[in-house]
């Protein structure tokens, strides 16, 4: 009952109303203001908003999954090709990108991202904040009608050997703390 008590007068003071109401999917608030890093375990395709079907990724390990908006389904083509079977058991980063515009307001949003070799869930407060003028790091976008990657994620290599789809190197095993 202690226990209760203390987690209550804790809640009480430190309520991030952005985190008061719970979803049925990940959302900025879920990350802790930290980059998280996760596997792709399956897909599929979900009612998110009244008559409204998107693609929801879910991860290994993680109760909650992604809408895929437009920008984050094209980014992962560029990453992995167009066939989403391809996208299982591959890393990906979860961030928080504080400048996204929605419905006419800029808010936070979840944007994905390839694992970088240094990348490890960090604090938001340790990574260099952004500074106005400075240039965003490189991510790849995304065109209508622009078809998937055109260089293999890992290997640096265009195509695989016999000339198909890109070659990928087997996932990383990630754990990332982040709870959701």
């Amino acid at each position: 009952m202690a226990d209760f008590v203390r987690y209550l007068n804790h809640w009480r003071s430190h309520m991030r109303i952005s985190s008061a109401y719970p979803g049925n999917w990940l959302k900025a608030a879920d990350l802790q203001g930290r980059v998280a890093q996760v596997t792709m375990s399956h897909i599929k395709m979900e009612e998110v908003e009244k008559g409204t079907m998107k693609p929801v990724l879910y991860f290994t390990g993680k109760e909650l999954g992604l809408a895929l908006n437009k920008t984050n389904a094209g980014i992962l083509e560029a990453l992995y090709g167009d066939e989403t079977d391809r996208w299982i058991g591959q890393p990906i980063e979860l961030y928080v990108d504080p400048h996204v515009q929605y419905q006419g307001r800029t808010v936070e949003g979840l944007r994905v991202r390839g694992v970088s070799t240094t990348a490890t869930t960090t604090p938001a407060a340790a990574q260099a904040p952004y500074q106005p003028g400075q240039v965003a790091p490189q991510i790849p976008t995304f065109q209508p009608g622009q078809g998937g990657a055109q260089q293999g994620p890992q290997t640096g290599q265009t195509g695989s050997q016999d000339g198909g789809a890109p070659a990928i190197a087997p996932p990383p095993v990630l754990d990332d703390e982040i709870p959701f």
